[in-house]
């Protein structure tokens, strides 16, 4: 997954600097990894800032090869459900 974090990198820049930042999908993936409370939420947070955007089949393939499909799907559904903002 390392390798494919890599090339998913999105470039910006930040404050004048350009740099290389996690897709939110990959961001996703790697919050749901951590199972921490607040991972977690995190992880709804940016399903509910970027749902209409996500690359759902990146998602899924990463989250069976990771272990973690069922947890990804919990977070998605509640992040479909919770209102956001």
């Amino acid at each position: 997954h390392e390798a494919d974090l890599r090339s998913r990198f999105v470039r910006a820049t930040i404050a004048g600097q350009r740099c290389s930042i996690l897709s939110p999908e990959d961001y996703i993936l790697l919050k749901v990894k951590a199972q921490r409370d607040h991972d977690m939420a995190d992880a709804i947070r940016v399903i509910q800032t970027h749902l209409d955007r996500l690359d759902y089949s990146h998602l899924r393939r990463w989250s069976i090869k990771l272990g973690l499909f069922e947890e990804v799907q919990y977070v998605v559904s509640q992040a479909e459900r919770a209102p956001s903002g």
